[in-house]
């Protein structure tokens, strides 16, 4: 083998050594540039929910045109959180007053909300619902 050659094989095993230990880079061990906010919790505890094991946790990004409705419904065995993401709904719900929510607000519904909830608006509301529903 020619010097030449030598070198430019010895060159090429170089850079593949060197792409293979950058890609195996150092897992960190620490975050670095992330904020997390809790915006919401529900005490699975003191739902009354026994049967953890028939469940599972769903998300779902809801779109509910202008003038749409979410029909009149129970959490009794599905708490459910909800994060509004665009446009606005008012939500209907038993024992009080109707609340408007819209973009960055969350909702909460425990086992004892009772509700309906429509868009009012002239935009479709955007939301991702977060539910602990029976299999």
């Amino acid at each position: 083998m020619t010097a030449t050659r030598l070198i430019s094989a010895s060159a090429v095993a170089l850079l593949i050594a060197c792409g293979t230990a950058a890609a195996q880079q150092a897992k960190p061990t620490e975050n670095k540039g992330m904020k997390a906010d809790v915006l919401t919790t529900i005490d699975l505890g003191k739902q009354g929910l026994n049967d953890y094991n028939s469940r599972q946790m769903r998300m779902r990004k809801i779109t509910l045109a202008p003038g749409g409705v979410v029909a009149y419904h129970s959490h009794s065995d599905r708490p459910a959180m909800d994060y509004i993401v665009k446009g606005a709904v008012v939500d209907h719900r038993d024992g009080v007053p109707d609340r408007t929510y819209k973009a960055g607000d969350k909702i909460t519904e425990n086992t004892d909300v009772n509700h309906w909830v429509e868009n009012k608006g002239k935009v479709p509301a955007e939301l991702i619902a977060i539910d602990l529903v029976k299999q």
